[in-house]
Order: C-alpha cells, then sequence, then structure tokens
C-alpha cells in the first residue's frame, strides 16, 4: 500500500484589497487556527482508502 498525508489550515489567502485614497485597506476575517487533516492510501490492485480528521494526524491516528 502507498500512502500520503497532507494538511491544510483554514485561515484566509491573502488578496487583493480596495480602499478610498489616503485609507488603509482592511480585510477583516475571522483568524482561527483550525486544520484538517487527510490520509489516503491505494494498493497495488488500485483500491482506495481516504480518511478526513478535524485535527493533526499522529501515528497513532494512521494505525
Amino acid at each position: 500500500m502507498f500512502v500520503d498525508e497532507a494538511g491544510f489550515y483554514q485561515l484566509p489567502a491573502a488578496v487583493r484589497t480596495y480602499a478610498p485614497r489616503g485609507q488603509t485597506p482592511v480585510l477583516r476575517a475571522p483568524l482561527n487556527y483550525d486544520n484538517l487533516s487527510a490520509i489516503s492510501g491505494i494498493t497495488p490492485a488500485g483500491k482506495l482508502y481516504m480518511r478526513v480528521f478535524d485535527d493533526s494526524i499522529r501515528g497513532t491516528g494512521v494505525a
């Protein structure tokens, strides 16, 4: 089985903003440090397994 894992932070991406001349543009977004972790595996026969976790994956979570 071939296994891979990835983590995703749910922070807002930097984007272009607009403000009238002389005013600093401000992007308001809730700041939270929630993350998602995904792990998947594929067998030599081509069968795919996948799980998504609400927290970081630890060694015991992989088994």
